[in-house]
C-alpha cells in the first residue's frame, strides 16, 4: 500500500537563470511530493534540463529559493549530498571497462557504501530492472534499451530520495522507448521513489506522470500543470484507448501550441 504523498518535498520558488544575455528560466513555482513521479514536458530548447539541474543542485539558480525536504539550498552539492539523488542521462554513460554488476556498484563506492550490504543491494536492484542474470555481462555486450535499465539501476542503488531523469529513452528505438517506459513505471510502483522526469513526449509524460508540468518556450515559466491521477489504474499496454488519455492530450498540446502563439505574437 502507498502512503500519501507528504507536501512540500521538493519546492522551487521564483527560480530564474541566465548564461550570459541567453535568459534561460523566469519565474518558475514549482512543487513535488514525496513519491509522487512528475514530468516536465516541453519544446526542445526550453530549458528543461537547466531546471532538472537546478533541481538536482548541479547548478544554482540566479534567483528564487531551491527548498528540500524542508531546508533551502544555498550551494551546489558536495558529493555527500549529492548521495541523495539518482541522475539518469540520455546517454547511459556506463564504464566500458566494468561489467553490468560493477557499474551498478559504482555509486556504493563513491558514497562509501561498504560491508556485507553492498553485493546484495546491488542483487537486489538488477532483479528490480530484470538485469540479475546480466551482472556479469559488458555494456558492449547489451542492448540500447537493457544499457539504460543499467543506468537506471546504477542511479537507484544507493536508495535515493529523488530519482530524476534527462530524457533517458530518446536514443533507444521506438519499441524499445515503449517497452522502457512500462519498466519504468513498474520500478516506480515498486520502489515507491521520487520521481522527477523530463520528456518532449506528450504521450510518454502521460503514461508515465501522475502529474504532468508544461513549460514554456524559453525563457521558460510554467505553462500549465495537469494532473493525470485516474489514468495510473488504466496504463497497461491499451492505456492510449481511453477517454480520459485523449482528452488530457488536447488540452496539453492547446496549452504548448497556445504559449508558443501567444509569444510569437509579442
Amino acid at each position: 500500500m502507498r502512503l500519501g504523498p507528504k507536501k512540500n518535498f521538493f519546492v522551487l520558488e521564483n527560480i530564474s537563470k541566465s548564461y550570459g544575455e541567453n535568459h534561460v528560466l523566469t519565474e518558475i513555482t514549482l512543487y513535488v511530493n514525496e513519491g509522487e513521479f512528475v514530468c516536465i514536458l516541453g519544446n526542445t530548447g526550453c530549458g528543461k534540463s537547466t531546471l532538472l539541474k537546478i533541481m538536482g543542485g548541479i547548478e544554482l539558480p540566479d534567483e528564487g529559493k531551491v527548498i528540500f525536504q524542508g531546508t533551502p539550498r544555498e550551494r551546489k552539492n558536495t558529493p555527500a549530498s549529492q548521495s541523495c539523488f539518482g541522475m539518469v542521462f540520455q546517454k547511459d554513460q556506463l564504464m566500458d571497462w566494468r561489467t553490468v554488476y560493477e557499474n551498478v556498484r559504482f555509486p556504493l563506492e563513491i558514497f562509501g557504501v561498504n560491508g556485507a550490504d553492498g553485493p546484495s543491494r546491488v542483487e537486489e536492484i538488477l532483479d528490480v530492472v530484470g538485469l540479475k542474470k546480466f551482472g556479469n555481462l559488458y555494456p558492449r555486450e547489451l542492448s540500447g534499451g537493457m544499457r539504460q535499465r543499467a543506468a537506471i539501476a546504477r542511479s537507484l542503488v544507493h536508495d535515493p530520495n529523488v530519482l530524476f531523469l534527462d530524457q533517458p529513452f530518446d536514443a533507444v528505438d521506438a519499441i524499445s522507448r515503449k517497452a522502457l517506459s512500462f519498466e519504468l513505471l513498474d520500478i516506480w510502483r515498486k520502489t515507491s521513489k521520487t520521481i522527477v522526469m523530463i520528456t518532449n513526449s506528450i504521450d510518454e509524460a502521460l503514461l508515465l506522470g501522475g502529474r504532468v508540468v508544461v513549460m514554456s518556450d524559453a525563457p521558460s515559466s510554467i505553462a500549465g500543470t495537469f494532473e493525470v491521477g485516474l489514468l495510473h489504474k488504466e496504463k497497461t499496454g491499451d492505456f492510449r484507448e481511453s477517454q480520459a488519455f485523449w482528452s488530457l492530450r488536447r488540452k496539453i498540446r492547446q496549452t504548448l501550441e497556445c504559449r508558443q502563439l501567444c509569444e510569437e505574437a509579442v
